[in-house]
């Protein structure tokens, strides 16, 4: 029986890939905030490989490693003036997420395991996506 998971959360993975115009017009002229537990590493990457292409501005990084962090990460959101976050932390992105929208006014986007993509420029899959969903489905949609 295949693993029933919302393709929403696969396209993330690849929206870097498969939608890449509409990837950095996202980032076009934006105030970036990233946050996951390697978002100094995205950072660099992003300024390295992206930054030719893009003009963004990362205005800054928060780590966040598990859900106790949390409350320190919403207090860590105010030094920040962004107009859009990304994120990658697991089941605390659907927290932060909205958190964010709510409280911010603005854009936060849970790239999940697509955040890992912006430092390797490749696709980051487990074999249930190809042998479940097809990536080259999910390149296309």
């Amino acid at each position: 029986m295949p693993l029933r998971s919302p393709i929403e959360s696969h396209i993330r993975r690849v929206i870097m890939f498969s939608q890449q115009e509409k990837f950095r017009l996202m980032l076009a002229n934006r105030k970036i905030l990233l946050i996951c537990s390697y978002a100094d590493e995205v950072k660099d990457a992003m300024e390295k490989d992206l930054k030719n292409n893009v003009e963004f501005d990362i205005v800054g990084t928060i780590i966040i490693e598990e859900f106790e962090d949390i409350p320190r990460v919403k207090e860590e959101l105010i030094r920040f003036d962004f107009d859009l976050c990304l994120l990658a932390a697991g089941i605390n992105a659907v927290i932060l997420a909205p958190y964010i929208a709510k409280t911010y006014s603005k854009v936060a986007f849970d790239l999940g395991l697509g955040m890992e993509s912006l430092i390797t420029r490749h696709i980051e899959f487990v074999g249930y996506l190809e042998r479940y969903i097809a990536l080259d489905l999910l390149m296309k949609m």
